[in-house]
């Protein structure tokens, strides 16, 4: 990470920052990459800088709002990693940002969101998108629903629980009728959904008994 990239990742800069090297003769910078094939949005997307993010848009040598890294991951997911995710979210929109672009693992913005468990931009995403988005499926078979559950990101599920409920979408790619959702206010009860964190809880449950088998084994013997 360089010192621009660096600039552009802290939520406290500012564009006079930046400015004398962009509208300079160092202008290519802006459209530079580091290892990780990130460019100077998606590190301030990242942080949710806004002000930021509009003034690097706003250059002629400026990438794509839909500019990818290394991973296939655009801008927009990473706008789901931020404390400000909702404002940055709308601003790439604003930009023409692709609200249903896929990453290489196949994963939507609302899929980053879920594993993050960041409710301000689950929110916003459900607010812009169509239904269909919560049943979409990775290329691991996985929904936000279930990413959510596999992160321990509890609110999140229930969220996109809800959400599964309220919505009745048409059906969409990859999503049998028998992996519906079928969530009641105030029950989450989605299969995939259930049996992950039966398998987390039976996972500890297994570690207790062997400690508890270990404690009773000098007892039992004497």
């Amino acid at each position: 990470m360089n010192i621009l990239q660096y600039a552009a990742w802290s939520s406290q800069s500012e564009s006079r920052h930046l400015d004398p090297y962009l509208q300079g003769a160092e202008a290519h910078t802006c459209i530079g990459r580091d290892h990780a094939g990130r460019s100077l949005l998606h590190f301030a997307a990242q942080r949710g800088n806004v002000r930021l993010l509009q003034y690097l848009l706003a250059l002629p040598a400026c990438p794509s709002v839909d500019t990818r890294d290394a991973s296939g991951r655009p801008v927009l997911h990473y706008a789901t990693q931020s404390k400000r995710a909702a404002d940055a979210i709308d601003a790439l929109l604003a930009h023409g940002a692709d609200m249903h672009a896929l990453d290489l693992d196949g994963q939507t913005a609302l899929h980053c969101a879920a594993a993050r468990n960041n409710l301000p931009a689950i929110r916003r995403l459900l607010e812009l998108c169509d239904g269909r988005v919560v049943r979409l499926r990775d290329k691991n078979g996985m929904t936000p629903v279930d990413l959510a559950c596999r992160h321990k990101s509890l609110e999140a599920a229930a969220l996109l629980g809800l959400s599964c409920s309220a919505e009745q979408p048409p059906k969409c790619p990859g999503c049998s009728p028998s992996a519906q959702p079928t969530i009641r206010r105030g029950n989450m009860s989605r299969p995939s959904a259930f049996w992950e964190c039966y398998r987390l809880f039976m996972s500890y449950w297994h570690i207790l008994l062997a400690f508890w088998i270990l404690y009773r084994i000098p007892t039992i013997v004497l």
